[in-house]
């Protein structure tokens, strides 16, 4: 009945009553079956302008919304419409609809609001580990939605995160160098690779922001396997090769600050041996002050806010100092640098207890 509705009000209908009223229609293949009579004009009207219902679509559908479209150039619309349905988008063309989404302009990308992180989560997710598609096609993807994925995405068990990235960047110490680089100006007067150079204003605060976010959230520290054990060899020589090329594009210092920082995510030898015995010999060898401050800057950042009893003053901060402490001693004769580096922040822990308690002590006398 309603083909027959449809097909009558067409009839004699101009071209933009024609699109609305095919608009009005459900937004399924049998609407569209109907739509392919129509001349070009109203079909390209229709896909320019129909609002995607959201819904539950066959394999043959959401292949046919993702073209369609891609076509009319509404790449988020696309995206929006199949969000449900990941695993029915043939490899090939969720590619194809990754891509055009990372070409969309900033101010319409923000019309997928707060959904998007975790929809783009699962199309990653769906999208990863298929024939034909690489690790290095997986990094790109996951640099180019880092913003989503690492800042916006919230626990790393509910996002895919950047396992591909975090895999390549522990591969390649050239890539960790080319992240900081375009974070920071050269520390001499050299030139950088003309491949690394970007004269785009705009587009190179974009890289910037997105090297830094992949700089604070990588988790996985090079040499290390799947299940967080780190071969000492594979990171001494990774390490070795990011300062040399460090030094060589001129980036040295903040090189050894994000060395720091990545080796402050070392997983634990034991509950009483932290960082693992690996990441201490590289500390150990490298005796490095940058090195250092990074790694200590790191500890304290990764902590993140704190919540805190009215009452309570410095516990949290006396257990963390106590805790550090530990670790100091257990590695006080084999490793004496990364001993003082725990030291050094046992003892910011002690402080900021100190400070903590002082301030409960003050609300108290202002209460009476």
């Amino acid at each position: 009945m309603r083909s027959t509705v449809i097909a009558t009000v067409a009839a004699n209908a101009t071209v933009d009553r024609r699109v609305r009223l095919f608009r009005c229609a459900p937004f399924v293949g049998h609407t569209w079956r109907l739509l392919d009579g129509q001349e070009r004009c109203v079909r390209d009207g229709y896909w320019r302008s129909v609002s995607p219902a959201m819904g539950r679509f066959s394999e043959s559908e959401t292949t046919e919304i993702v073209d369609r479209l891609l076509e009319a150039e509404r790449a988020q619309e696309a995206f929006a419409a199949v969000r449900f349905d990941w695993d029915k988008v043939e490899t090939s063309r969720l590619k194809r609809l990754l891509g055009a989404v990372i070409n969309v302009s900033a101010e319409r990308a923000g019309r997928l609001g707060e959904m998007r992180p975790w929809y783009l989560s699962r199309a990653l997710d769906s999208l990863d580990g298929r024939a034909g598609v690489t690790v290095d096609e997986m990094a790109q993807l996951e640099f180019a939605f880092i913003d989503a994925l690492v800042l916006f995405g919230g626990s790393r068990r509910q996002t895919h995160g950047i396992p591909n990235l975090e895999r390549k960047m522990a591969e390649a110490p050239g890539l960790f160098v080319q992240a900081v680089a375009l974070l920071y100006k050269r520390e001499d007067d050299g030139q950088d690779p003309p491949e690394w150079r970007i004269d785009d204003p705009e587009r190179l605060r974009a890289v910037g922001r997105a090297a830094y976010r992949l700089l604070d959230g990588v988790r996985r520290v090079p040499g290390a396997d799947d299940d967080g054990r780190v071969d000492g060899r594979a990171l001494r020589q990774w390490v070795t090769e990011a300062r040399r090329l460090g030094r060589q594009y001129g980036r040295f210092r903040m090189g050894d600050r994000h060395i720091g920082q990545l080796l402050s995510r070392a997983p634990s030898e034991s509950e009483d041996a932290w960082p693992c015995r690996a990441v201490c010999e590289v500390l150990e060898a490298v005796a490095s002050g940058d090195v250092a401050d990074g790694f200590t800057l790191a500890v304290f950042n990764a902590r993140g806010v704190v919540s805190r009893g009215w009452e309570e003053g410095g516990e949290q901060e006396r257990k963390l100092s106590a805790q550090y402490e530990t670790w100091a001693r257990r590695w006080n004769f084999e490793y004496p640098f990364v001993a003082r580096i725990l030291d050094r922040i046992a003892e910011r822990y002690g402080h900021d207890a100190e400070r903590e308690d002082s301030e409960v002590l003050v609300m108290k006398r202002l209460e009476h």
